[in-house]
């Protein structure tokens, strides 16, 4: 049975910050489908993993809306297995002045992802030896938030609030930044059974700066693969 929920803010505005909270229980599901409607240009679509295990408001990206925002979050995935739960939990909507002037998108493999960084982020890094099992391991502490951008002297990581989205993967291959990638194909080394990271809905018109690494897994810099 599918179930839909929505949350509409009260009000009109025109750019906007959109956060999902992910509560500490409840949330397991890899990829849960977000649609944020009433965005100039339509409809966009953001896949989360949401497995965090912790309480934590996960950014679903900046948006330029026609008027009122609204966000719907569907119980129906397409690897779904009927037991990797979903949470409905708050919705938060942050105005802002206009458009940030950087938006930045880090894709790519375990050199953008920031293997052997440590600190990594709960939902990439848990369960080995599971059917659960990622292996993402996205950093806070790997390259893309240390380098600056055009402009004033300031490093990605300072303008994370400006709209930085992280999708990088360990073990992805130039396959795992491509669109469509069936259910058969989730699971393996590189997504972990999250969206490829184009399918994500990261990427729009709006972004500025893409900062990826691929093609290593590719070249097979790693005789185990």
């Amino acid at each position: 049975m599918t179930i839909d929920g929505t949350w509409t803010l009260g009000r009109s505005v025109e750019w906007a910050r959109v956060f999902a909270r992910m509560p500490d229980t409840g949330a397991r599901t890899q990829q849960a489908h977000y649609v944020i409607e009433g965005v100039v240009g339509g409809e966009r679509h953001r896949y989360v993993n949401t497995h965090f295990s912790k309480d934590v408001w996960v950014e679903l990206g900046v948006y330029r809306f026609t008027g009122t925002p609204r966000v719907e979050l569907t119980n129906t995935t397409d690897d779904g297995t009927a037991d990797e739960d979903i949470a409905w939990d708050a919705v938060a909507f942050q105005p802002l002045s206009g458009k940030p002037k950087h938006m930045v998108v880090a894709m790519g493999d375990s050199y953008t992802s920031g293997e052997g960084a440590g600190a990594y982020s709960p939902e990439s890094d848990r369960d080995h030896g599971k059917s659960s099992w990622n292996a993402c391991r996205r950093s806070p502490n790997a390259w893309p938030g240390k380098v600056t951008v055009p402009g004033p002297a300031k490093s990605v990581d300072a303008l994370a609030a400006l709209g930085l989205q992280f999708t990088a993967c360990s073990g992805a291959a130039a396959g795992r930044m491509a669109e469509g990638c069936l259910p058969s194909g989730w699971g393996l080394d590189g997504d972990f059974h999250e969206r490829t990271q184009i399918d994500s809905g990261v990427l729009s018109v709006d972004t500025t700066l893409v900062v990826p690494t691929i093609g290593g897994n590719d070249a097979r810099f790693d005789n185990k693969i």
